[in-house]
């Protein structure tokens, strides 16, 4: 297969001819914060209410109805990563709204997630009581009930 070499900016909605790997895993650790899901062909966008937020959630959106027509990915909602911002609730309903799709649940802002992070773990490995891991038992069965 030919090698082609393109400036970052002309990559977008392009698809890869083959799997990509990287020689080590980024990060470095297995406790990253998400930018996205995919759970079964379906996506499930991570964003907050702040606007480089909901501006790059947007562009996920609108690249994965770009190639809806191919059956191999659908939007299936948002998930509302709390910043404890004003009117964070409705900036991000009225942003669902505008990109045709819902909110399927909202993580609250947790110091338990900051500091497992610090330690290179998961929430659920330092802090197995924390309300955040019920946040996550319930958002992961929300996307598991989705169509």
């Amino acid at each position: 297969m030919e090698v082609e070499f393109i400036p970052l900016g002309e990559a977008l909605y392009r698809v890869t001819a083959e799997d990509l790997f990287l020689a080590h895993e980024l990060p470095v650790y297995r406790a990253s914060r998400l930018d996205g899901i995919a759970v079964r062909s379906q996506v499930y966008v991570v964003t907050s209410a702040e606007m480089m937020a909901l501006f790059a959630a947007d562009n996920i959106a609108q690249a994965i109805r770009n190639f809806g027509s191919r059956g191999y990915a659908k939007l299936s909602g948002l998930i509302h990563n709390s910043r404890n911002i004003d009117n964070e609730d409705q900036i991000v309903a009225q942003a669902a709204d505008e990109m045709g799709t819902k909110i399927i649940g909202k993580l609250h802002r947790s110091k338990d997630v900051e500091y497992a992070d610090q330690q290179f773990k998961t929430v659920c490995e330092i802090y197995p009581d924390s309300p955040i891991i019920k946040e996550y038992e319930s958002l992961a069965r929300a996307m598991l009930a989705q169509k």
